[in-house]
């Protein structure tokens, strides 16, 4: 099958100057699986996710100043097998990454009980929407293989257009000026990342209170962030100014709208600044988030000039305190429930799984699988110790907690 599913023509263009922003950082999302995985069809599946998407077996070439996204003729990218578990999926989550030898490798992480599915790829070439979409995509055509299902015949994918493709064509030539002018975060530093996990009633309390409220789950839950970061930053009594950014999809913000696969990296980041006393209200402070949030979303051509890479630099002083004012939080709501291949079921998934961070700053992650809210966190090891993130977190924990019904 290899064979037959290998273009016999090369694909190759530049890549944008957003694209390059994010090349040779390489997060990990991983099904994590109870029950058997067949490495075989497992590779069928990746080699004609492949067909469909060729992006994922391409390299990045650089030729003079130029960065060259090429899919060689004739290849098809295949996964790796190893024996074990959660320490072996963070062995491979660490490993050295050129994308010159790949832009996306699939690793097959298994014992008898059950194991991950990794999907490595680089920040140049996929986001968290488009990354969720192929991976769906794969997991879809693995269990079609493994139920003997018939697969429709399609033709071979092409490369996705770069963003600029499509920012120049819906806010002209000059909104090109202001996306160049952004620079990439040159910044990668160790970092300490878990878990804040809550269950199913805790999650349906969760929802319950934000609908309550007339909020979001995402603006709640920024709210007492905030909050429990504000606790740590600074015991002054009075308002302390902070800044809560949010990661959000621009492909929903241009006319007309485009599908998550159509191009590659195509996110920006929108920032709220709110005072945050001791006594602030988590709903209020969140509320005021979203109108922020709202407000920027309605603005794409505004939001675009936006540089967090900027706006964070003038910020650090290498204190903690000042670290704290500042809460990155990224948002992919609910995860649709995965198909179940024969003999296996995905129970969870690890989202964004890094080895070091572009961000100084902390970071949080949020999702919902299988009715279990999840938020992921993500803090410079420079700044903060073990201990300090357990207590971080405990109060995260305790904040959102407080406010449930």
């Amino acid at each position: 099958m290899k064979s037959e599913l290998a273009g016999t023509s090369p694909l190759r263009r530049n890549l944008d100057h957003i694209e390059s922003r994010g090349l040779g950082y390489a997060p990990t999302k991983a099904a994590r699986f109870s029950g058997h995985i067949d490495p075989e069809a497992l590779e069928s599946a990746f080699q004609l996710l492949q067909w469909r998407y060729p992006l994922l077996a391409a390299r990045v070439l650089h030729v003079g100043d130029q960065q060259i996204l090429e899919v060689p003729a004739g290849h098809v990218a295949s996964i790796r097998v190893i024996t074990g578990g959660s320490e072996q999926l963070w062995d491979y989550v660490g490993e050295p990454w050129d994308p010159a030898n790949g832009v996306a490798k699939v690793t097959l992480i298994a014992d008898d009980d059950g194991g991950y599915v990794a999907l490595r790829a680089d920040h140049s070439i996929i986001d968290g929407r488009s990354w969720d979409v192929m991976f769906d995509d794969f997991w879809d055509i693995y269990a079609r293989i493994t139920e003997d299902e018939a697969l429709p015949e399609e033709p071979r994918g092409q490369l996705p257009l770069p963003p600029t493709h499509f920012i120049e064509r819906a806010f002209g030539a000059d909104a090109l000026n202001d996306v160049r002018a952004i620079k990439g975060s040159t910044v990668r530093t160790r970092i300490h990342q878990g878990r804040i996990d809550f269950g199913p009633d805790e999650t349906r309390a969760v929802r319950a209170a934000a609908r309550a409220r007339d909020t979001t789950v995402h603006a709640m839950i920024c709210g007492a962030i905030m909050i429990a970061q504000r606790a740590f930053a600074d015991p002054d009594p009075e308002s302390l100014p902070m800044a809560c950014l949010t990661v959000v999809d621009f492909r929903q913000l241009i006319d007309p709208p485009i599908k998550p696969t159509d191009t590659t990296c195509f996110v920006h980041t929108s920032k709220a600044d709110i005072d945050v006393a001791p006594d602030s209200d988590a709903f209020e402070l969140g509320q005021n988030i979203k109108t922020q949030l709202v407000r920027s979303i309605g603005a794409p051509r505004e939001l675009l000039a936006f540089s967090a890479t900027s706006y964070l630099a003038s910020l650090d002083s290498g204190r903690v305190e000042d670290r704290l004012r500042v809460a990155y939080v990224t948002n992919t709501g609910v995860l649709p429930t995965a198909r179940h291949p024969r003999n296996a079921r995905i129970v969870d998934y690890e989202k964004g799984l890094l080895p070091e961070s572009a961000s100084i700053f902390p970071a949080y992650q949020v999702y919902t699988y299988g009715g279990r809210l999840t938020i992921r966190h993500l803090y410079p090891s420079d700044a903060f110790d073990a201990q300090q993130v357990t207590a971080l977190t405990e109060a995260i924990r305790k904040e959102l907690t407080r406010i449930l019904p």
